[in-house]
């Protein structure tokens, strides 16, 4: 077959229900990306893209091959091995709009698993640790200037334990004179997942390794996938000496962001959503909070 003959273009044709369209796309793009030089030379697997523009109401759809294009030319270019994650969506939103000239807006948003090397408490065993990170952008065409914003997020695991059940268990023990005060007391205790998510102003950006850390530190304790027998016991008793509801953990990390990166922006839009798998009921509990540094730092300053 001849591939030069005058092919119809059937998606600039136009519909037959003349309706924009919102958000238009493809997603889950699997593209292995490897060593990332700006992320430290920490190693980033299960990569996946999205990218979406909106559609006017006389286009009946999307060129779907140039929002492939926008990502794979990205990719292909040397700079974007040091470029930070939420530039380089930025970079696939600025494409998008080139190529999709029928289009006023677009996002691109990307989302993989980092892994780092860690230490056991005691031991010091090695073990391989997962962050879920995530970055994005999203840009808008006016008068012919393209213009975007950028967000980031982190997801990490922790444990929380229940100050609630540990000082019931304290008051009955006191009544009891069964122990001393300063013993550790008993509580439930449950595998809690934390996310963060950023949306920056301007060319601002936050270490997302940085931001990991600080959710990681925010919970009764970390989790860790090796632990041998005196690192499990010390866990176990770093958790209970440090008990916290989802409420408690979603306002630690809250204040330690403000404290940690206070150059960016109080117009900085803040995520944060702490969830814990309850070990001794069969629901599980949530807590969420949406506000802006600026509210934080009014709060806490």
């Amino acid at each position: 077959m001849d591939m030069f003959i005058d092919l119809p273009d059937v998606q600039s044709e136009r519909p037959r229900i003349r309706l924009g369209i919102n958000r238009v796309g493809l997603i889950n793009v699997r593209i292995p990306l490897g060593v990332v030089g700006r992320l430290d030379g920490y190693v980033l697997q299960n990569s996946v893209f999205s990218v979406f523009v909106n559609l006017p109401a006389d286009q009946r759809g999307i060129h779907a091959s140039r929002s492939y294009e926008s990502i794979y030319e990205v990719l292909s270019t040397a700079a974007w091995k040091t470029a930070r994650l939420e530039d380089l969506s930025k970079y696939i939103v600025e494409k998008l709009l080139e190529k999709h000239q029928y289009s006023d807006w677009a996002e691109g948003n990307f989302k993989a698993d980092l892994y780092r090397t860690v230490k056991s408490p005691i031991t010091k065993k090695d073990s391989l640790e997962r962050f879920k990170i995530r970055a994005g952008a999203t840009g808008w065409r006016k008068d012919g200037t393209i213009s975007s914003r950028r967000h980031i997020g982190v997801t990490v695991s922790g444990i929380t334990a229940c100050p609630c059940a540990q000082e019931m268990i304290r008051k009955i023990w006191s009544q009891e004179k069964q122990a001393p005060r300063d013993t550790p007391i008993a509580t439930h205790m449950q595998r809690t997942y934390a996310s963060v998510d950023l949306k920056l102003v301007g060319d601002e950006s936050a270490c997302l390794i940085g931001l990991g850390d600080i959710v990681r530190a925010s919970l009764s304790a970390p989790t860790y996938e090796l632990l041998k027998r005196a690192d499990e016991a010390y866990l176990v008793l770093d958790a209970v000496r440090n008990p916290v509801f989802v409420e408690d953990a979603v306002r630690i990390i809250a204040q330690r962001i403000a404290e940690s990166f206070p150059n960016l922006s109080p117009n900085t839009e803040v995520k944060i959503v702490v969830k814990s798998i309850e070990s001794i009921h069969n629901h599980d509990f949530a807590a969420t909070l949406k506000t802006t540094l600026g509210e934080i730092r009014k709060n806490h300053g």
